[in-house]
C-alpha cells in the first residue's frame, strides 16, 4: 500500500482538506485499496480537535468527508509514509528539519518522499494559504487549489504507481 500525509501548521484547515479530496478522488477512481491517506501539522496546538468548522462547511458544500481530528507529525511518520505533502514553504522547511532529526535519532535514511503539495496543481505556485486568519472566501479559495493540487498529485501516482 502507498501511504500519503498531508501537512500543515495546524492540521484543521489545509491538510485535512487535502486528505479529504484524495479519499474522495481515490474512491472514486477505485484505488481506496491500494493508497491510504492521513494528514498532520507541524504544531501541537489543535491535536484531537476536528477541521476548523469553516473547512468542514466548505468540505461538505462540495461533498468531501474530512474523517481526520488534528494530530502532530512525528518522527515515525517518515518510515511510515511514501509521500509527505507540505502546505507551504514554511512547514515544508520545518518537515525538513524534523526529517534531518528524525534521521539522526534512527540513524537510517527516511523512506518518505518530501515536496510541496500545490506544484502538483499548478507548479508556477509553491504555497497554498492558510484561511485561518480570513473569511469564507478564502476556505473556497483555499478548497479550489487544493482540489487541483489533490488531482495532480493523484495523477502522479496514477502514472507513478498504477500505469495501465
Amino acid at each position: 500500500m502507498i501511504r500519503v500525509l498531508f501537512v500543515c501548521l495546524g492540521n484543521i484547515c489545509r491538510s485535512p482538506l487535502a486528505e479529504g479530496l484524495l479519499l474522495k478522488l481515490l474512491a472514486e477512481k477505485g484505488y481506496s485499496q491500494q493508497v491510504g491517506v492521513d494528514s498532520a501539522g507541524t504544531s501541537a496546538y489543535h491535536i484531537g480537535q476536528p477541521a476548523d468548522a469553516r473547512t468542514l462547511r466548505n468540505a461538505a458544500a462540495h461533498q468531501v468527508h474530512l474523517p481526520s481530528r488534528a494530530r502532530q507529525i512525528s518522527f515515525a511518520d517518515f518510515y511510515d509514509f511514501d509521500y509527505i505533502l507540505t502546505a507551504d514553504n514554511a512547514v515544508h522547511k520545518m518537515v525538513l528539519h524534523q526529517a534531518q532529526a528524525a534521521q539522526k535519532q534512527h540513524q537510517a535514511p527516511i523512506k518518505a518522499q518530501i515536496a510541496l503539495l500545490r506544484p502538483f496543481g499548478e507548479p508556477a505556485e509553491s504555497a497554498v494559504p492558510d484561511p485561518y486568519y480570513g473569511g469564507e472566501e478564502g476556505f473556497e479559495a483555499v478548497f479550489q487549489i487544493l482540489t487541483r493540487a489533490t488531482q495532480g498529485f493523484f495523477n502522479h501516482l496514477q502514472q507513478t504507481h498504477f500505469p495501465d
